[in-house]
């Protein structure tokens, strides 16, 4: 055999092992890139289930936060609060029954209250009303339009009756009612 014919064949053998090379290389990259997306994709997955999680438990804390400052609770030192938590997870069943029914009622007044039916109103005064007034219109839903010199808001119609009749107001319902009957037009 020649040097010569030696030598292209050790090129060929060199080059062969060279591509057979590149291509595990090749292989060997692609499978990382695939298996950094398949990280990627559980790192996201993980991600929001872990955001769910934090949500619910967010959104029980905030429900469990309003029940203490429904009950009145909400004044009391961390201490006491804990301490009243600790005794009532240790009553007995008798305990724990009435807890539901005082809870219970509670919760169906808080619904009859939510339950109030709130429409667009226009109070109108002839006079200055006391603060103490003003400030329940507020708390009623309504606030002072400056422009048209009267309150107006989405409130239940007797709370914001009771109010301005106290005060010498007229209550002006801004959309007639579903209910009352609308006269028919000339045919």
């Amino acid at each position: 055999m020649s040097l010569r014919y030696k030598c292209f064949l050790e090129d060929i053998s060199w080059h062969e092992e060279a591509t057979t090379l590149a291509l595990r290389d090749d292989r060997l990259a692609k499978a990382a890139e695939k298996s950094s997306r398949l990280q990627a994709r559980a790192d996201v997955q993980e991600a929001k289930r872990k955001a769910e999680e934090r949500k619910a438990r967010n959104k029980r804390r905030w429900a469990n936060g309003d029940l203490v400052e429904v009950g009145g609770l909400a004044e009391w030192p961390k201490h006491r609060l804990l301490g009243l938590m600790k005794e009532a997870s240790s009553a007995d069943e008798k305990t724990r029954a009435r807890y539901d029914k005082i809870g219970q009622e509670m919760l169906d007044r808080l619904a009859a209250d939510a339950a109030k039916i709130r429409e667009p109103l226009i109070v109108i005064f002839q006079e200055a009303i006391p603060q103490l007034a003003a400030g329940a219109l507020t708390q009623a839903g309504l606030r002072w339009r400056k422009k048209y010199q009267q309150w107006e808001g989405d409130a239940v119609y007797s709370e914001v009756m009771t109010i301005a009749s106290a005060h010498n107001g007229q209550v002006r319902r801004t959309k007639p009612q579903e209910d009352a009957e609308m006269p028919l037009a000339a045919e």
